[in-house]
C-alpha cells in the first residue's frame, strides 16, 4: 500500500525559524572535547577527535554526525543548525530529514502542542523521510503519530497501515491505529486494532485499558470488565482503572451487585483503597443495607482511618442495634492509641 504525498513547501522547509548557521564546525568538536575532558570522559574525547579529523564540510553526513552529538549535550539551536547544513549538502540524506523532525517534534512538546508551526515541520519532515526511504519503518510510524496528535485520522490510519506492513510484528502501529479508528466511530475495526496488538503485545496494559473503554461504548459490560481485569493484573495503578472496572461490573444484568462486588475484590485482592471504592458503591446502591455501612466501616478500619469509620459504624447501629458493636469498639481504641501517640 502506498501513501499520497502530502504537500511540500517549493523550498525545503522554507517556513522554518531562521537560524544562525555553525559558521566553525570544528571549533564545536574541540568544545565538546573539552567538556568531555573536564568530566573525566577519555574514550569520548578520543571519539570527538576521531569525529573531528574526518570531518568535512562539504560532507552531509558529517554535519548530520555533528548534530546528533550536539543533540546529546543538549545543545538544541546548533544542532538544528547542523541538521539544516547536511540537507543542504546532500537534500536527500534520510537520517538529516528524520533527525529534524524529531528535533521539531521535540520543540512542540516543549511548547505545550500551541504552535502549529512546530507540528507542520515535523509532518513535512517525516514526509520527507518516507519519500526518500519508503521501507523505513519509523519514517512512516513517526509520520502517523503526528497526523494522529494533529487530528488527521483517516491520514493517519493509513500511514499506520503502512507501518505495519513494514513491520507485521510491531505492536504500536495497532495500538495507535485503533485510537484513530475509535476516534471516527469504526468501533469493530479499532477493537480489532487492540486486539492485534495484544496479541503482539499481550504485557501493555492500556490496550487493554482501551479494549475496555470500546467495549463499554457498545454496551459490551462482560467484555470491558474481563478486559479491565486484564489491565489491573498487569498495573493495578493505572489512573481510574478500578473505577472502570467496577462500574462496568456494576452495569452487568445478570450478576447481582453482591456477586460484582466480590468479582471487584478478587481483582483488587490486597489493595485495600481500592476495595474501599467498591464497598462505597455498593453501599450507594443499598442505603439501607446494616452489611455495607459495617463494610465500608472495617475497610475504614483497616486503612487506619477509625474517625470515619466510627461513623459509618454508628449509622449500622442505628439501623439494627445488635450490629457493628465490635468494630465500633476497635474504632474507638484505635483512636484513642492514635492520639495517645501524637501527645
Amino acid at each position: 500500500m502506498t501513501v499520497a504525498a502530502l504537500p511540500l513547501p517549493t523550498a525545503l522547509y522554507a517556513q522554518a525559524p531562521a537560524i544562525a548557521p555553525l559558521t566553525n564546525p570544528r571549533r564545536c568538536y574541540v568544545q565538546l572535547m573539552l567538556k568531555a575532558l573536564g568530566r573525566g570522559k577519555l574514550k569520548t574525547v578520543f571519539r570527538y577527535v576521531h569525529k573531528l579529523a574526518r570531518f568535512a564540510n562539504d560532507y552531509g553526513a558529517a554535519w548530520h554526525d555533528l548534530g546528533k552529538n550536539l543533540e546529546k549535550v543538549g545543545d538544541i539551536s546548533r544542532a538544528e543548525a547542523a541538521y539544516r547544513e547536511a540537507i543542504a549538502q546532500e537534500p536527500d540524506l534520510t537520517w538529516a530529514h528524520y533527525a529534524l523532525g524529531k528535533l521539531w517534534h521535540r520543540r512542540s512538546q516543549e511548547d505545550g502542542g500551541r504552535s502549529q508551526l512546530w507540528r507542520q515541520l515535523a509532518l513535512d519532515a517525516y514526509q520527507q523521510v518516507t519519500r526518500l526511504a519508503p521501507d523505513f519503518f519509523w519514517g512512516w510510524q513517526d509520520l502517523a503519530e503526528e497526523l494522529e496528535r494533529n487530528g488527521s485520522w483517516e491520514e493517519a490510519i493509513v500511514a499506520f497501515e503502512q507501518a505495519e506492513e513494514i513491520q507485521p510484528r510491531n505492536p504500536w502501529p495497532a495500538h495507535h491505529r485503533g485510537h484513530c479508528l475509535r476516534s471516527i466511530g469504526q468501533w469493530d475495526p479499532a477493537i480489532a486494532a487492540f486486539k492485534k496488538s495484544i496479541e503482539l503485545k499481550p504485557d501493555f496494559p492500556w490496550n487493554y485499558v482501551a479494549l475496555g473503554e470500546i467495549l463499554e461504548e457498545k454496551g459490551r459490560w462482560s467484555e470491558a470488565s474481563d478486559a479491565y481485569r486484564q489491565a489491573i493484573a498487569i498495573d493495578a495503578k493505572l489512573p481510574n482503572l478500578s473505577q472502570k472496572l467496577i462500574q462496568s461490573l456494576a452495569q452487568q444484568t445478570d450478576i447481582t451487585l453482591e456477586q460484582a462486588l466480590q468479582s471487584y475484590h478478587q481483582s483488587v485482592q490486597g489493595d485495600l483503597d481500592e476495595q474501599l471504592q467498591g464497598d462505597f458503591l455498593a453501599l450507594n446502591g443499598n442505603l439501607d443495607d446494616v452489611g455495607h455501612y459495617q463494610r465500608v466501616g472495617d475497610r475504614l478500619l483497616a486503612l487506619n482511618r477509625p474517625d470515619e469509620a466510627i461513623a459509618y459504624y454508628k449509622i449500622a447501629l442505628g439501623l439494627d442495634p445488635n450490629s457493628a458493636v465490635e468494630g465500633l469498639n476497635k474504632a474507638r481504641q484505635q483512636m484513642q492509641v492514635s492520639q495517645n501517640q501524637n501527645k
